[in-house]
């Protein structure tokens, strides 16, 4: 006689966690990126991207997003001022980059009516991939 075990709950609870994670990743627009033309920043705000930035060496006044071993850098993206790309590693290409990775649309506090630095409000991207151009 052959006896079936039922699969156990963790078994059934792994299966229900992978199909969630595949149905609820991130969003994607027409495509495997989120797209940003046309200034859609608030559309793609926590989805992945991918943008072309180049070179600043010429750094605007922005808060420090970049953690422990992360590395901050300022790019100029699609004409739409100076973004920070937050990356693992030193983006170190001399004139423009392609980095891929989850876009924050309003970074800093935001905040329009403050009368000091709290009206600053940037756009980063927290880089997964990236390669010179």
């Amino acid at each position: 006689m052959i006896h079936r075990t039922a699969p156990s709950r963790v078994t059934f609870a792994i299966v229900v966690a992978f199909f969630l994670a595949l149905a609820c990743g991130p969003a994607r627009s027409g495509g495997e990126f989120c797209d940003i033309s046309g200034g859609k920043l608030d559309a793609c705000d926590g989805k992945l991207v991918q943008v072309t930035g180049k070179s600043d060496h010429h750094p605007e006044q922005h808060p420090m997003l970049a953690h422990d071993k992360e590395q901050q850098s300022y790019w100029d993206v699609n004409n739409a001022g100076q973004w920070v790309f937050v990356s693992d590693t030193a983006i170190d290409c001399r004139r423009e980059v392609l980095v891929t990775g989850i876009l924050d649309a309003r970074t800093g506090p935001c905040d329009p009516k403050a009368q000091n630095k709290n009206q600053y409000c940037g756009t980063a991207v927290y880089v997964k991939t990236w390669q010179c151009k």
